[in-house]
């Protein structure tokens, strides 16, 4: 995020002094995005709500802290600016990620607390999206990346969320290949399982290095998954760990952000899948999960519980206050990989996570059937 938001800085003061200097408008999109009172501003207010919006959402707040009037006046200020004012398409794209992104945090908020969400605020930033598709062709992966989130988890609209992500993993996105990767594993929802696309697709993320943060790694983990139960990956195991790895480590420079692409879960990985050597038990009980982050929740108490655990139920105080089923699930998965040659405990992780959100969890239930059925074979 922090690579990428450098990159929208720099076109944004790129937009400010071509702006200032020339003043032709090339394109307009002039819905009304959101029904607030008409905000008379300037280009210069314009900049500053682009880049409040990204630097604010650059900073991580926890989802309970995310300020929902700052980002909804920074959407107030776009939507003024673009009603007042005409913009080439590449830079109406800026505003209208900065608004997309601000609105998807406010409503992700919304959302945790159980409050209404007014979707037809989302509904109209997509219909400028699809609108400003049909006259351009510069790349708006990022967009199209929020878009499908939106319309995952806030439209509950599966066939237009892949409609987006397929678009923008074409294009070369590394979070949208990652969710189209994870969805062949399942086969869930709208795509059909497809395990050489999802390698394929997994592998594509993990060339893309650290461009798009954790997503690279995120799929060599996956692979490694992948390859340790029968999946073909045409690497090993170790191969794909070590790869999650150096990504890490190499974005570990960029950041300084502790356990940054959740470290303990590759630590882990690497104990499960490579022989339970206990160094990786030793390098996991040193690392300092932020406990302001409710996102990390439950996740110290499952780590301390992990390698004496011989059910699932032992590790449930743990998982019980965790952040989401997602977060859950792969806790489900890393202990279900522990345990894989047990048929009874992967039976009863199975039932655990059968009663988890299915949307959360679908790659991770693949995995623990998958496991289930070959300690039963054994």
């Amino acid at each position: 995020m922090h690579i990428i938001y450098q990159q929208v800085k720099t076109i944004n003061e790129s937009l400010l002094r071509k702006l200032k200097m020339t003043r032709k408008w090339l394109f307009a999109l002039c819905c009304s995005i959101f029904t607030s009172s008409v905000i008379a501003v300037t280009i210069e207010d314009v900049n500053v709500a682009i880049n409040d919006t990204f630097n604010y959402l650059n900073s991580q707040k926890s989802i309970t802290e995310i300020d929902e009037k700052r980002l909804q006046n920074n959407i107030d200020i776009l939507e003024s600016g673009s009603r007042e004012m005409t913009f080439s398409p590449k830079d109406f794209a800026i505003i209208l990620r900065a608004q997309l992104n601000a609105a998807e945090a406010i409503n992700r908020k919304y959302k945790f607390n159980n409050l209404p969400i007014d979707l037809s605020q989302v509904q109209k930033l997509l219909d400028n999206l699809d609108d400003l598709k049909e006259v351009t062709d510069s790349y708006l992966g990022d967009l199209e990346y929020t878009a499908g989130q939106i319309s995952a988890h806030q439209l509950d609209n599966y066939n237009l969320a892949y409609r987006y992500w397929s678009t923008c993993g074409e294009s070369g996105h590394a979070g949208c290949m990652n969710i189209l990767a994870s969805s062949y594993e399942s086969g869930e929802f709208v795509v059909e399982q497809d395990l050489d696309k999802a390698v394929y697709w997994h592998s594509k993320t993990i060339n893309t290095g650290i461009r798009w943060m954790c997503a690279g790694l995120f799929s060599a983990r996956r692979l490694a998954i992948l390859n340790t139960i029968g999946i073909e990956t045409h690497k090993s195991t170790s191969f794909w760990l070590d790869t999650a790895s150096e990504l890490r480590a190499k974005l570990a420079t960029h950041t300084d952000k502790p356990g940054v692409c959740d470290e303990d879960s590759e630590y882990l990985l690497n104990y499960v899948l490579l022989g339970f050597d206990d160094k990786w038990l030793d390098k996991i009980a040193k690392i300092k999960l932020d406990s302001k982050n409710i996102v990390n929740n439950g996740r110290e108490k499952y780590l301390s519980l992990f390698s004496k655990a011989k059910t699932i139920e032992e590790l449930q105080p743990a998982l019980d206050i965790m952040y989401d089923d997602n977060r859950r699930c792969i806790g489900a998965e890393e202990f279900a990989l522990k345990v894989r040659r047990d048929s009874t405990a992967l039976s009863q992780i199975l039932n655990y996570v059968s009663n988890l959100d299915p949307e959360q969890c679908a790659a991770e239930k693949y995995t623990i059937n998958r496991l289930h059925q070959q300690s039963m074979a054994d």
